[in-house]
Parts: C-alpha cells; sequence; structure tokens
C-alpha cells in the first residue's frame, strides 16, 4: 500500500474557522453589547449562551463563572473594513487599547479588550491603502517583497544570505536607510516584517532560484512571469540565460 504524505492524510480536517467563544459573568450585558457593536441581534439567545453570525464564523458568548484572564487569551482577529474605525468604535463603546493600530507590510492590526476581559483582534487594509490602486501607483507588495530580498542579501549569516544584490536599486529612500547598518536591518526584520515572514520570503527567493535555474539548464524555450513585480532574476542569471526569451508581466506602474 502507497504511504500517504502528510499533506494528502490532512485533507478535510481544518477548512476554516467557524466559531469563536467569548467567556462572560454577565450575560445580558454582553449581549447588549455586542448587539450594538456588530449592529445586528443574536441568532441564537439563552440563558447559558448567545450566539452572533458574523459572516461565515459564529461569536459565541457563554455564560461563566469567572472572567477571562486576557494575558492567557488565544489571539484571533476580525477582518473588518476601516480598521480606525472599527477601533475608535470599539474603544467608545468602553474596550481598553491592549495593542493600537499598527501596520505590519500590507496589513494593519490592533488589539483591545472588552467590557468583559475578552482579547477582540482586528485586521484590515492599513488608512487609505483602498484608495490605492496598482493601476495608478507601484505595487506596494512588490516594494516590500524587494525590501526583503534587499535586507537578505546583506544577512550577516552566510548560511542563509540571499543571493539577490539587485534588489535594493527597487526600494525607497526610508527603506534604503534601513539597510544601511545592521542594527537598522536587525530592527526592521523584528519590528515591520517579523522574523518568521523574514524566513519565508528567503526561503522563497531561493526556491524560485532554484527553479529557474534548472528551467535555463533544460533549455526551456520560454518562461513567463506573471506579477513579477521587481524580479532581477534576467539580470542576475542573464550568463545561462541561452536561448530561452523570458517574459515579465505585471501592471504598467510597477
Amino acid at each position: 500500500m502507497k504511504k500517504r504524505s502528510i499533506a494528502e492524510r490532512n485533507i478535510g480536517m481544518f477548512k476554516s474557522l467557524k466559531r469563536i467563544v467569548y467567556p462572560v459573568v454577565d450575560l445580558q450585558k454582553a449581549k447588549e453589547w455586542y448587539s450594538r457593536i456588530l449592529g445586528v441581534q443574536p441568532l441564537f439567545d439563552a440563558p447559558t449562551a448567545v450566539i452572533f453570525q458574523v459572516g461565515e464564523c459564529s461569536l459565541s458568548l457563554a455564560k461563566s463563572d469567572a472572567p477571562p484572564d486576557a494575558s492567557k487569551a488565544v489571539e484571533t482577529f476580525w477582518e473588518v473594513g476601516d480598521i480606525e474605525t472599527c477601533f475608535q468604535q470599539l474603544v467608545d463603546a468602553g474596550a481598553q487599547v491592549r495593542t493600537p493600530i499598527k501596520n505590519v507590510l500590507n496589513t494593519s492590526i490592533a488589539q483591545v479588550v472588552d467590557p468583559f476581559g475578552n482579547v477582540i483582534g482586528i485586521t484590515g487594509l492599513p488608512p487609505g491603502y483602498q484608495r490605492k490602486s496598482v493601476e495608478y501607483h507601484p505595487s506596494e507588495t512588490a516594494h516590500n517583497v524587494a525590501f526583503c530580498r534587499a535586507l537578505a542579501a546583506k544577512e550577516e549569516r552566510a548560511e542563509i544570505r540571499g543571493a539577490d544584490h539587485l534588489a535594493e536599486l527597487f526600494v525607497n529612500d526610508e527603506a534604503q536607510k534601513a539597510l544601511k547598518d545592521s542594527a537598522s536591518r536587525k530592527s526592521s526584520i523584528q519590528n515591520v516584517i517579523s522574523s518568521a515572514l523574514y524566513g519565508y520570503f528567503i526561503a522563497r527567493t531561493a526556491y524560485f532560484d532554484e527553479i529557474f535555474r534548472q528551467a535555463l539548464a533544460e533549455q526551456i524555450p520560454q518562461i513567463v512571469f506573471l506579477g513579477a513585480g521587481y524580479d532581477t532574476r534576467v539580470l542576475r542569471f542573464r550568463e545561462s540565460l541561452g536561448q530561452t526569451r523570458v517574459f515579465e508581466l505585471d501592471v504598467s506602474s510597477t
């Protein structure tokens, strides 16, 4: 019998988040508070639990004998349309700020603690981002990915140092300053990007480099990069291109 991979064995296990439960001591007050915040009435209302439908997920308020410990709460984040407005509405309604709005690449996140001790995380596009379009402005995603590659190219650890020495040509002045010294680079990785995401970009770049290198070695006649962004492989591997034609497709602004 063929041994199945972990991915194959896990098909059908985790699909999506369906329900979040917040324990509350005063269920009636919590029901009234969340009804105002969500702008809807609960679908289920009983002496021990109240359930709201939020998109494809349900939010349950469960009767509890003691308030939750916010310091030990599992962090979950609700997607919102306007994070600034939502954050202010929560604070105005009596929620306490736990983490103010901050931007992580192309996402804004924040956390508050509701009047009943539960941590509410919210996430959305950065303020004003909805008004930007890659049809008129260079892609911020492409810029941020190029910045990660530029950081990796200056990595002090030789075993994970990135090969894209051209990436820094595409980043803005603020990012250029962050590349200049080791302390600034480490701060950007830890506080702006996160070590986990930085490691992902290093691995992704190395993986795609190897796939591109193999394709050239096999003399694949044509390669197309869709959503190329600020890709530099044609330049970095120009000595190995041979007769292979490479096309880079992206919006003209980028």
